[in-house]
């Protein structure tokens, strides 16, 4: 602490007065500024000339405050020798406290606590800080922020004046209060760290309401799910126990009905059995009568023998007439075994008609094809004859060489075409437009396999045989372009698109042959199917 040589606080008589002799004015503890305290015009102080007085500030501020003179503040060295045994003695309480105000509605102001306040003398030192404090304490605002930091600022004033009077504890209680103000400081510091922790705190417990809030949701749906799939199964179960009831209802009186099948079989079969016993017995009886019709002759006389014949005839009437009964019964029935071994030759002699009919389809399917390819060689064999003919009469040594005059343009054509793509190696795809056959919707290059006359003629041949026969199955015909594609996917799988361009562009070429030229039209769609098949009159799409 610094002490300057302005005025400072006097005490005279009873009360404290303002020194007139001032050198410089300066700034009083119990001044009505910025530091929260009272105008000293107000108060019961004065300031004296060239005095010197104890003075402290705050950290952080740089207004000094001054404490009393020594003659305001008596300390123990004008009585040393005197111990005072005050506030022994005192059972009030100095400042009454606001966090606990009376409930009688009076309004109190902090001072002392006159219902528990003696009215034994107070020293005159004693009495001036209460003063101080309680007309401090009474200028604060209760309703302003950190009110309770200005509160402590007004008692730590208080106890400055104190420990500065209290010349013999005036290290210890620096110390102590140097203490609590460190460890205010310290708890402070730590309250400033927890505040990120507490919004952090308040933020994770925020979010995990949030989480259990979703989870509780999610765990409320999946329970209703589970609670409707429970009822679901509870449902499936009853419709289960009644299906199995009525299974079971069902197989009871199935178990009846066999019951009563079987006893009416089991009568049946004695039945017949007595009858065939009965029938054997009649017979030998018969057979046993003969001979004791004889010795009868011999013996009894003619009305015993009358009397025996008439009641022999009765009984075999009465036979005959059971005999016939059994017959008209019975002569549909046929002993099982039997039925069995005819019943098994039955259906072997049907899978046979049937394995037999297949062959025998097939085989006509393959004469047809036989008989037309028998047709087109025998075509083909008069127009080579002819060809041969002709060549015989007209043969000479020029004919060799064939002017070009001679040969149709569209032949000239052909043969640059074929000479054209038989040096290709890859044909180009004709695109997926509409007006592309069906087969040959394809964009990108296809393989040129270079396929021969007698490779097509058989591919082609191949092609009728299964047309003619999906015809048969069907019983009316496909279109062409339809099956052809078919037929292409069917037997070649991921080649199709190769063989079909191919076969296409093969046929193209060997055109001449009319057998091929005849498919390749038909093909291309510019003619029918009957002009192959003149025989066949039902219905033909293109």
């Amino acid at each position: 602490m610094s002490t300057p040589k302005t005025g400072c606080l006097v005490l005279e008589g009873d009360s404290l007065t303002k020194s007139s002799e001032v050198d410089n004015p300066f700034t009083c503890p119990i001044s009505n500024d910025e530091s929260g305290g009272v105008d000293c015009t107000d108060a019961f102080y004065k300031c004296a000339p060239k005095l010197t007085c104890p003075n402290y500030h705050l950290q952080d501020c740089k207004v000094k405050y001054y404490l009393p003179e020594k003659d305001v503040m008596p300390s123990g060295d004008y009585c040393s020798a005197y111990l005072s045994a005050w506030p022994a003695h005192m059972t009030g309480k100095i400042v009454r406290s606001i966090r606990k105000p009376k409930s009688s509605g009076i309004p109190k102001h902090h001072g002392y606590d006159d219902e528990f306040a003696s009215n034994a003398a107070k020293p005159q030192f004693l009495e001036q800080l209460e003063a101080h404090l309680r007309k401090e304490l009474q200028t604060l605002d209760m309703s302003k922020p950190k009110i309770q930091e200005v509160k402590l600022q007004a008692y730590r004033e208080v106890f400055e004046y104190f420990i500065e009077d209290l010349k013999t504890y005036k290290p210890l209680l620096a110390a102590i209060k140097n203490e609590y103000e460190l460890t205010l400081a310290y708890m402070e510091d730590q309250i400033r760290e927890l505040q990120p922790l507490k919004a952090m705190m308040f933020t994770t417990v925020e979010q995990c309401n949030q989480k259990i809030m979703a989870i509780y949701e999610q765990e409320s749906l999946e329970l209703k799910t589970l609670k409707d799939e429970k009822l679901d199964l509870l449902k499936q179960i009853d419709k289960s126990m009644e299906t199995k009831n009525t299974l079971r209802e069902q197989v009871a009186k199935l178990q009846t009905e066999l019951q009563i099948q079987y006893k009416k079989y089991r009568d049946e079969y004695d039945a017949r059995r007595l009858l065939l016993s009965d029938i054997n017995n009649l017979r030998a009886q018969q057979e046993e009568s003969k001979p004791s019709e004889l010795q009868a002759d011999i013996v009894e006389d003619t009305v015993k023998l009358n009397l025996a014949l008439k009641v022999t005839r009765q009984d075999l009437t009465m036979l005959q007439v059971e005999l016939n009964t059994m017959k008209a019964e019975y002569g549909d029935v046929i002993p099982r075994r039997e039925f069995e071994i005819l019943e098994k030759n039955y259906n072997e002699l049907h899978e046979k008609h049937e394995h037999i009919q297949k062959d025998h389809n097939q085989i006509k399917v393959e004469y047809s094809t036989l008989l037309e390819v028998h047709k087109y060689i025998t075509i083909q064999r008069d127009k080579l004859l002819l060809e041969i003919e002709q060549f015989k009469t007209s043969a000479s040594v020029s004919g060799a060489i064939v002017p070009a005059e001679s040969q149709e343009p569209s032949q000239i054509m052909h043969e640059i075409e074929k000479k054209e793509t038989e040096d290709l190696e890859e044909f180009e795809g004709l695109g997926t437009g509409e007006d592309v056959l069906l087969f040959l919707r394809h964009d990108g290059l296809v393989k040129n396999t270079q396929m021969s006359r007698k490779d097509i003629v058989s591919v082609v041949m191949e092609i009728w045989k299964e047309k003619i026969q999906a015809d048969e199955e069907s019983g009316i015909r496909s279109n062409f372009a339809e099956f052809f594609n078919s037929f292409l996917q069917k037997k070649y799988g991921d080649l199709t698109v190769q063989w079909a361009y191919n076969i296409y562009y093969g046929c193209r070429h060997c055109q001449d042959d009319d057998y091929i030229n005849i498919f390749f039209r038909i093909l291309n769609g510019t003619s029918f199917v009957k002009e192959y098949f003149p025989q066949q009159n039902s219905r033909v799409p293109r």
